[in-house]
């Protein structure tokens, strides 16, 4: 049964849960409030339950373990709050209220192949029970209160094509298991808190297009090794502790040709003047503590340069629009003064 985007409002019937021959039910988009009705644990045939971007509040109903056919769950941009369940394919309830911790027992899922837990209020540690998830393929965490280490039996998801454990408080260093996530594409661990040198096993992510680590309190120097990984086009290193010896580096890349830095610095320009012959990089950029050069402050966002321009662009504008409106406004009061003085003048003559 499928009624999304069709701006409906009130709220879920408990005679819902009558529905027992149902396989999919889809209510999302719409205008729906009030709390998910516990009945809702009666639909032993439901594979597939959409209720994302309503009004929903209130907990996650705990009878939604009962649902065991269920393989796809989406929950996102609601209120919600409570236990987060388990035993599902595609998992997916961000931008909510959820403030517990991740289940252990999350690791029970073998189906499992999409968790995305994001913009929530998850607090404590990720559980290593996660590395049991070996069908997993998209693994999203971000913005959230997660604090801890990066657990190394992240390294057994060796499907998983997508991680993204950015904005959170995780700390101590990058697992060196991270190199056996052969299939990863795209990889986020900026603003975090994690420290110690970039690992070199990195190289090993060739299918790698993105990488973000900005925003961390990674030292020590650049591995060089990074160029082996063929398929990167983004990579962002800012706002770090990196000592950067990187003109080494730069010699061994021959196969990066559109790396993407998010802010460039004048040892930057020197290095790509000094190798423009030898490659041929499109806005190659990067930032952190460079010696030699003034270093900045972490966890201030490269977002805040650009912004801060748009707000100098967007006052001037304004202030331009305001002072062609004064102008404009005297030029017609000028004419219409102009216009009275005329008709008096003439009034004057006639008589």
């Amino acid at each position: 049964m499928s009624l999304f985007n069709n701006s409906l409002s009130g709220s879920l019937p408990p005679i819902l849960g009558n529905l027992k021959s149902l396989s999919a039910l889809g209510l999302h988009i719409n205008q729906l409030s009030g709390v998910i009705p516990s009945s809702i644990g009666n639909l032993s045939s439901l594979r597939a339950l959409y209720l994302y971007n309503n009004g929903l509040y209130s907990f996650v109903p705990e009878e939604i373990r009962y649902l065991t056919s269920l393989s796809e769950l989406e929950l996102c941009t609601n209120h919600l709050s409570g236990v987060i369940p388990h035993s599902i394919g595609t998992f997916i309830i961000s931008v909510n209220n959820i403030s517990e911790s991740i289940p252990p027992e999350i690791g029970d899922s073998p189906k499992l192949q999409v968790l995305d837990l994001s913009s929530n209020n998850i607090v404590g540690e990720i559980p290593v029970q996660l590395g049991k998830l070996f069908s997993l393929n998209k693994l999203i965490l971000n913005l959230n209160q997660l604090s801890g280490g990066m657990p190394f039996e992240l390294g057994s998801l060796t499907e998983l094509q997508y991680l993204d454990l950015s904005t959170n408080k995780l700390k101590s260093s990058i697992p060196k298991s991270i190199g056996n996530l052969l299939r990863l594409r795209y990889l986020d661990l900026s603003n975090n808190q994690f420290g110690h040198k970039i690992p070199v096993e990195l190289e090993k992510l060739i299918h790698v297009s993105e990488l973000d680590l900005s925003y961390n309190f990674l030292g020590e120097e650049i591995p060089f090794q990074i160029c082996n990984m063929k398929s990167l086009e983004k990579l962002n290193l800012c706002h770090n502790n990196l000592l950067v010896s990187f003109q080494d580096a730069l010699k061994e890349c021959t196969a990066c040709h559109t790396l993407t830095y998010p802010i460039m610095s004048y040892w930057d320009q020197f290095l790509i003047a000094q190798h423009s012959k030898m490659l041929k990089w499109k806005n190659t950029r990067l930032c952190g503590n460079v010696q030699g050069l003034p270093s900045r402050k972490a966890f201030t966002t490269c977002k805040q340069a650009s912004r801060k321009k748009w707000v100098v662009i967007m006052f001037s504008s304004l202030v331009m629009v305001v002072l062609l409106i004064c102008l404009i406004g005297f030029r017609v009061l000028s004419n219409k003064r102009r216009t009275e003085n005329r008709k008096k003048f003439v009034r004057t003559c006639l008589n």
